[in-house]
Formats: C-alpha cells, structure tokens, sequence
C-alpha cells in the first residue's frame, strides 16, 4: 500500500514529484524532532509520572507508541525515496511499519473516542464496560490485526520495483480492506461518538447549574480532534481509494499522474498528524476527566433520589 505512485507506459509516466520531494525535506526534518520530543515527553508523563493506569492512559500510550513508530519511519522513508530505493525485504518492512502505525493511530483514536462516549454518555454502566485491562487488550488486538494484515502480500504486491512506490496499475485488494476497514469504518466511528458528545455535553450546559455544568472547552477540543482527524486523515485514504478505482477501471496516464501528485502532497499532511496526536489527546484527556466526573456525580445523585423516591413509595 504504497505512499505515492508510479505509472510508466511508452507516453507516459509519474514519478515522486521534485516539488514534493523538497517539501519533505523542508517538512519532515524540522517534524522529526519536534514529534521526538512531544512523543517522549509525553511516554514520560503517560509510562512514569501519573499514579494509577486508567482506560484513557492505556489508549494514549499506545497512540504515542505508534505515533513514535511512524515518526522514526520517516528518515528512512525520506531516503529510499530520494535514493530510487528497489522494492526489496526491507523496503517491505519499512513499508509495513509505516503503514501499520498510520492505521494504528487511526484505530486508536477510533478508541479513544469509544471510551470517552462510554465514559460521558453511560457513566453509571461504564464501569462494566470499561476497564484498562480491557483497553490493553483491546489495544493488544488491533497489533495483531494490524500486523496480520501486512504480513500478507496481496498480488499486485509482486509487480513492484520501487520502495514507497506504486510501479503496478495492478489493483491491489489490500488496498480497499484498508480503505474501508482501517479507515472509513473508524471515521464513521469517530464521528458519531464524537457528535454524541457535543449533543451530550451541549444538554448539560443548558440544564445544569453552573457548578455542574460541564466545561466549555471540552466541546471545542472534541471538534478540533474530529476535525484534525479528517484533514489529517481523509485525504490521503481517498486518493489511495481513487487510485484503486483508476486501477480497476485502467484510467488514463494523465488522471493517474494526477492522483498520484494528490497522494503525495496528502501523505505530507497526514504525517503532520504525529506530532498533533499528543498535544490533542493530552487536552482532551483531561478536559473529558472533569467533565466525566461532574456528570457522573450528577446521575449519581438522580439515581438515589430515585431510589429513595420509591422506596418511599
């Protein structure tokens, strides 16, 4: 499942644009050292500095692990790339290990926003659903699925000739289960959890009193994640996904050479995404930790006037 693509017939051909190739260094240096710093900052807090392991802890060290994956992939991406690297094991493994953290963070943010619609939404029942060993297996799963699924080379995989580039306008299969499986399906996710929220949170500010209502903030941090996560995110899935239908359908060497400069210039976005993770999810976990549990204390309350109501009766 490669990150730019490459198409060559007698008329025609697409390679790693010149543009592209200077934005990634001018991007991805600079990207490395800040995400370096913030990823092991924040293992520090997440692994060492916080008193108890909680579900939201499981879920963000394991986001800052992938994220940290992805990031030390990124010199070796750079270099196979300038250096027309051949397709070889391990320009396999580079690959796998970029890919698979990249749909690792998704898979996990997926969770995240999961575990905190749980958490605000059914706070009385969340203690049921919820737990951290739950989340570390959980968590467990998704590497496994994750790994499974890159060990497996689908056809098309054969026909390449360059590391991180698409030589094949062979359809690749793996292609559209991670399209649809690593991406479409945690978007969708994502954003009924997360719209579920705000309709949830929005409630109390209009009903509570002020010292029960939950804070404002919460709801402003729950849309910059969404909408970080579909810049992010979304555009370089979708021109994975135009480029397996131009595959299938075998498009034209201009329309190719097009959606594989739209992949290229995506990717440099959704890289972006490893540094923002920390700084997003840090705020989030502890905006949504207050939130949390003022509302919990609120249905508590309900619960056992209720309670007391009929046992009256």
């Amino acid at each position: 499942n490669p990150e730019t693509s490459e198409y060559q017939s007698a008329n025609c051909s697409t390679h790693l644009n010149h543009i592209v190739a200077i934005l990634q260094m001018v991007l991805y240096i600079p990207l490395f050292f800040l995400g370096v710093l913030f990823n092991v900052l924040a293992l520090w807090v997440f692994c060492f500095k916080l008193k108890r392991w909680t579900e939201t802890r499981v879920f963000m060290t394991n986001l800052v692990i992938a994220d940290s994956c992805l990031l030390f992939s990124l010199p070796f991406m750079l270099y196979v790339q300038l250096q027309q690297y051949q397709h070889d094991t391990v320009c396999l493994i580079l690959e796998s290990v970029y890919f698979i953290n990249r749909f690792m963070s998704i898979s996990t943010i997926m969770a995240i926003a999961v575990d905190r619609y749980i958490a605000i939404a059914y706070p009385l029942k969340a203690h049921k659903l919820r737990s951290p060993q739950k989340a570390a297996l959980f968590c467990g799963l998704l590497w496994v699925l994750m790994c499974i699924s890159f060990i497996y080379q689908d056809g098309s995989s054969v026909h390449e000739t360059r590391c991180f580039l698409k030589t094949s306008t062979t359809p690749s299969l793996r292609t559209l289960i991670l399209f649809l499986l690593g991406f479409l399906v945690p978007l969708i996710i994502l954003s009924f959890c997360s719209i579920r929220i705000i309709v949830h949170l929005h409630r109390k500010l209009g009903t509570q009193s002020e010292e029960q209502r939950p804070p404002r903030k919460a709801i402003c941090i729950i849309y910059i994640n969404m909408i970080t996560f579909i810049v992010c995110f979304l555009p370089v899935n979708l021109g994975h996904f135009v480029r397996f239908i131009l595959d299938s359908i075998k498009a034209s060497c201009g329309t190719l050479q097009k959606v594989s400069l739209f992949i290229q210039v995506s990717s440099l976005v959704a890289n972006i995404n490893c540094c923002l993770d920390v700084i997003c999810y840090y705020l989030v976990a502890t905006e949504f930790q207050e939130a949390s549990l003022l509302i919990n204390k609120c249905k508590s309350w309900l619960s056992g006037a209720n309670e007391t109501q009929e046992t009256k009766l």
